[in-house]
């Protein structure tokens, strides 16, 4: 296994130091000594993206990086970045982002969720160990939690916290609910963290606690071995990887993770809103 990783680290880096080369797959195997055909099979295997839609998503990644941090023209942009002129720029752009370059560069905002960022070993070693995670898409009624603001992100302990806490007050409840809220245009600068139990009635609520709604709609829900546990590799995989591989597009800047009551790291899910 090492040695597979360590051989598409290097193609990886081959990568990274040519983005704004004119490079192509046959390159990329010849940097790390593997035939085409095995190269691009062991390249699926380990990244879970192909060669070239891997690299293209790089490339935007710097574009992205230089729309908010430089006032760079967008043609220079883009043919810097080997995109052949800035029509076809912005409809990849706007494929993978929904939005054009020339909005991003006015509103100084991006959904950093959807850049890839470097595949590197340890999440290589996470996609050959434990797999990627299984979706399904789920139609949901409209919902209501009732709990607390959380300070920092979820985790298996943080989880066994809350579920303690909100116990006393909700014994009959048979799961447990993490929900973050990802920033909206720059505006809010961290993630907003949530957690709480499914509730009837939001207006009947203890003074303490607070309630949130989960809109209803189409969900996307993942489900795996040590997803939370291994939560950044999770979200690398469902953000970046699963929206490209299957051009679904995300509605809302909600994240919902679950967990039952037999307190099975194995049992908890995270989802998606599609659409509503």
């Amino acid at each position: 296994m090492e040695e597979r990783i360590a051989a598409i680290s290097a193609a990886l880096d081959f990568i990274e130091q040519h983005l704004r080369e004119d490079i192509c797959v046959e390159d990329m195997a010849a940097s790390c000594g593997y035939s085409l055909f095995h190269f691009i099979r062991l390249f699926n295997q380990c990244v879970h993206h192909t060669p070239y839609d891997y690299l293209i998503r790089r490339r935007l990644a710097g574009t992205a990086g230089e729309l908010l941090h430089t006032r760079r023209r967008l043609i220079d942009i883009a043919l810097d970045y080997r995109f052949q002129n800035a029509e076809t720029f912005s409809r990849v752009f706007h494929r993978v982002f929904g939005l054009q370059p020339s909005r991003v560069r006015k509103q100084g905002w991006l959904d950093s969720r959807l850049i890839l960022q470097r595949c590197d070993l340890a999440l290589m070693r996470h996609y050959l160990r434990f797999g990627i995670p299984h979706a399904s898409r789920i139609m949901q009624a409209e919902r209501w939690l009732a709990g607390l603001p959380m300070e920092s992100d979820i985790s298996l302990v943080k989880m066994k916290e809350i579920r303690e806490r909100l116990k006393l007050v909700f014994p009959a409840s048979s799961g447990w609910y993490w929900l973050r809220t990802y920033p909206v245009n720059g505006i809010q600068a961290e993630p907003a963290d949530f957690a709480g139990v499914q509730i009837a009635d939001p207006g009947d609520l203890p003074a303490h606690l607070f309630a949130r709604r989960l809109p209803a709609g189409a969900w996307a829900v993942f489900t795996g071995q040590r997803l939370i546990e291994n939560i950044h590799f999770s979200r690398a995989y469902i953000y970046q990887t699963w929206t490209a591989n299957t051009g679904e597009k995300i509605v809302s800047p909600l994240e919902v993770g679950f967990m039952d009551d037999h307190e099975d790291p194995n049992s908890f899910s995270l989802s998606i809103l599609l659409f509503q």
